[in-house]
């Protein structure tokens, strides 16, 4: 399975926005479900949202975080959009992909995303 590459994330001021990608040359993020997750320093990875492959999203649990996400098969790239970012979202981001009883990318080293107040 191809190994997605994360980037996008970097240091912001509460209130503005990033847009997080999720790469990979030999992978199409249309023909399968892409899944975001992030990872707080001392908690679980917790579970943002799937884009599944029919074109609806699925939200995790007490997603607080303000997310959509989008595709561009043509550049092999998923994208992220978190909006109005808050100090509780300092986190790592990172991607995978999958339809059922197969993987078809899994997550590299994530992407940090950092918010001052």
């Amino acid at each position: 399975q191809p190994q997605l590459k994360e980037s996008g994330g970097g240091s912001v001021q509460a209130g503005e926005s990033l847009t997080l990608s999720c790469k990979h040359p030999e992978w199409s993020p249309r023909r399968c479900n892409v899944e975001w997750t992030r990872q707080r320093v001392g908690r679980r990875r917790e579970w943002l949202l799937t884009l599944k492959t029919d074109g609806t999203v699925s939200y995790g649990d007490n997603v607080e975080v303000r997310v959509a996400a989008s595709i561009n098969d043509g550049e092999q790239t998923a994208y992220l959009h978190l909006n109005n970012l808050q100090p509780g979202d300092n986190a790592l981001y990172s991607c995978e992909s999958w339809i059922p009883g197969e993987w078809c990318g899994i997550r590299s080293q994530g992407t940090q995303v950092t918010v001052s107040s």
